[in-house]
């Protein structure tokens, strides 16, 4: 049991990497139910990190 604990959070930790932050931030609007005018507004308003 503990194993599998530990092998699911490795694999959500690579996927978590292998994300780029556009991809991120898209998961994230989606999860919230952004509007279109809301992510605008993040966009303009949020400088991007690099």
């Amino acid at each position: 049991m503990q194993e599998n604990r530990i092998f699911e959070r490795r694999m959500k930790d690579i996927l978590c990497r292998s994300m780029s932050l556009p991809d991120i931030d898209r998961q994230l609007y989606r999860k919230y139910n952004l509007t279109d005018e809301e992510i605008s507004y993040i966009e303009s308003t949020i400088k991007p990190m690099e």
